[in-house]
């Protein structure tokens, strides 16, 4: 904790991630030098970056099964060499889908937004909601992204 106190050049990039200069622990001089560089965030981030390590068979495919259990991941380098990845999960109120049925049965749409990816997505939707109607969902939206990049149509994406 000595070392996180005394973090310089600590920067947020919003929507991405962190990064900060923090002194090495002693028994990890010989390996990492007097400081680190952290940094912390999604996968795109940490591949803007240029950290090392991402595309290892082992780090997809824990990434995979913890976005598939709809965990999003968290990735941590140490001088841009990946040294860790962290799965988070917000819990679904065990009332939602009861919520979720009612508004529907008064005529209430719902829509599920996230910021996560497909996977977390359906994971979370399946849990909300039918496995088919989130295949559904991603079909629609697959067909729809393919016919936007042909058509560079901004009404392609209404539906």
């Amino acid at each position: 904790h000595e070392s996180i106190e005394n973090a310089k050049d600590v920067e947020v990039i919003v929507g991405k991630g962190l990064q900060a200069t923090i002194p090495t622990p002693m028994n990890m001089i010989s390996k990492y030098g007097e400081h680190m560089i952290v940094k912390i965030g999604s996968f795109k981030f940490l591949t803007e970056e240029g950290v090392q390590g991402l595309k290892s068979q082992e780090g997809i495919k824990y990434a995979q099964e913890m976005e598939s259990r709809g965990c999003s991941c968290i990735y941590v380098a140490i001088n841009d060499s990946l040294v860790s990845i962290i799965s988070v999960m917000d819990p679904i109120k065990p009332e939602s889908r009861g919520v979720i049925a009612a508004l529907q049965t008064m005529g209430i749409s719902c829509v599920l937004l996230t910021g996560d990816n497909q996977r977390t997505a359906l994971a979370v939707g399946i849990n909300l909601v039918s496995q088919t109607f989130m295949q559904k969902f991603f079909q629609v939206i697959k067909q729809q992204s393919f016919q936007n990049s042909n058509n560079h149509s901004k009404e392609q994406w209404q539906w």
